[in-house]
C-alpha cells in the first residue's frame, strides 16, 4: 500500500509542479485517494441504475404479459400520449388493446395522432360501445376527417352508434341513420 501511495505521490507531485502547486504529503494523498474512492463508488452505484432501467417497450411487454387490465390501464395512462402512439405503431397487434384500455380522453388523444390505417384497424377491433365512446370523444374535425376516410356503408354503421346530438350537429343531412 505504501508503495502504491509513493508511486501516486510522485505522479501527483509531478502534476502539482506542472500546475505550480505545492507537492502533496502522504496525509493529503490519502485524503485525495479517499475522495476519489468515494466518488468512484458513487459512480458505480449510479451507472448500473441507468443501465438496468428497462425502456418503454420492455416495460410494455412486461405489463401486457400480465394480462391484468388494471395494471395495463394504469401503465398506459401514465405514459406520454406520443409514447403510447409509438407503442401502437411498434406493436400493431396490440393497437386496439392499447387504445381500449386507456381512459377515453387519453385514448382519443392517442387515436387522433395515429396513422389512418391503424385508426381503421382499431375501430374494427374495438367493441361497438367503445368505438362510439371513442368517436364521441374526438374533436369534431378529427372525427369528420376520420369518417371521410371510410367507405359509406361503414360510416352509416358508425353513425348509428354515435350520440344523437353529435350526429345531428355534425351530420345534419344524415340524421335519419341514428337510432330512435
Amino acid at each position: 500500500m505504501n508503495r502504491y501511495i509513493t508511486e501516486k505521490s510522485s505522479m501527483l507531485n509531478i502534476q502539482c509542479s506542472t500546475l505550480n502547486l505545492e507537492p502533496l504529503n502522504v496525509i493529503e494523498l490519502r485524503f485525495v485517494k479517499d475522495v476519489l474512492t468515494t466518488a468512484n463508488c458513487i459512480v458505480n452505484l449510479v451507472m448500473p441504475l441507468e443501465i438496468e432501467t428497462p425502456d418503454l417497450q420492455e416495460q410494455f411487454e412486461e405489463v401486457i404479459r400480465t394480462e391484468d387490465k388494471l395494471q395495463i390501464r394504469e401503465f398506459l395512462n401514465n405514459q406520454n400520449i406520443s409514447d403510447v402512439a409509438e407503442l401502437v405503431d411498434e406493436y400493431n397487434e396490440y393497437a386496439s388493446q392499447i387504445v381500449g384500455n386507456m381512459s377515453i380522453h387519453r385514448a382519443a388523444s392517442v387515436f387522433k395522432i395515429l396513422d389512418v390505417s391503424i385508426q381503421k384497424k382499431v375501430i374494427q377491433e374495438l367493441p361497438p360501445s367503445k368505438t362510439a365512446e371513442l368517436l364521441n370523444e374526438l374533436p369534431a374535425d378529427d372525427r369528420t376527417a376520420f369518417l371521410e376516410e371510410l367507405p359509406s356503408g361503414v360510416v352509416k354503421e358508425l353513425i348509428k352508434t354515435l350520440q344523437k346530438k353529435t350526429v345531428l350537429f355534425f351530420f345534419p343531412s344524415i340524421y335519419f341513420f341514428t337510432p330512435q
